[in-house]
């Protein structure tokens, strides 16, 4: 993460990872995917700055982990990015 934007990430989102992080556990995903889709998660908020996340690339997020997550995971971690993370229904 440029550390123009970790002040930044600290304040309003690391609350957000240490909750993701253990809902990911809870699920029993392994820490490999889990270290994955945090930083995922982190170049997507960097990319959309603020804007709500396209369709493209929420479908990219899917085909990514495709295999690694069950589709009901993608599901609830796309509704956990837009009401936690976006703080709207987004796109």
């Amino acid at each position: 993460m440029p550390k123009s934007m970790l002040k930044t990430y600290e304040e309003e989102y690391s609350g957000h990872e240490q909750d993701f992080l253990a809902e990911a556990r809870t699920q029993g995903l392994d820490a490999r995917v889990v270290r994955e889709l945090r930083d995922y998660g982190i170049n997507m908020a960097i990319a959309v700055e603020g804007r709500p996340v396209t369709a493209e690339a929420m479908d990219a997020f899917a085909k990514k982990f495709s295999g690694r997550l069950k589709p009901g995971q993608i599901t609830a971690l796309r509704a956990w990015w837009r009401s936690k993370v976006q703080g709207s229904g987004g796109s």
